[in-house]
């Protein structure tokens, strides 16, 4: 957003109506180095084998990589990759706002006999529609 060669406005001016500092401007970034290069190699082949290893099993494997590395190198790189562990996020059983709740039918039946009452559950069951969606 800064033109160093507009006429008008200095880069000390365009600066300060941007709210940045100059030293911001020239700031290059340098890339990772060699060696983390490679970490991130190891890491992404680990994750590859293993998508639920955390940072912890990650690193302890590194260390059998032997890559002497500590647990916030391994958490920059893993942000760094965009890699996300896979495991149960909080609030998983919350119901979708749009599905049907069916009512409960057996509310204030008065159970006194055997056989009155089956009960079955299809959670698991496989349907054509499941069959088609994932195969």
């Amino acid at each position: 957003m800064v033109d160093k060669r507009d006429k008008t406005l200095s880069i000390v001016q365009q600066c300060a109506l941007l709210n940045i500092s100059r030293s911001g401007l020239y700031y290059e970034r340098c890339g990772e180095s060699h060696r983390n290069l490679e970490i991130m190699k190891a890491i992404d082949r680990i994750h590859t084998e293993c998508p639920f290893y955390g940072f912890r099993r990650i690193r302890n494997e590194l260390r059998n990589y032997n890559f002497d590395v500590g647990k916030k190198l391994v958490i920059r790189l893993m942000k760094l990759m965009a890699i996300e562990v896979i495991y149960p996020k909080p609030n998983t059983s919350l119901p979708n706002c749009e599905d049907k709740i069916y009512p409960y039918l057996l509310r204030g039946l008065t159970i006194n006999r055997c056989h009155q009452v089956w009960e079955m559950d299809i959670t698991y069951t496989r349907t054509s529609y499941a069959v088609q969606v994932f195969l």
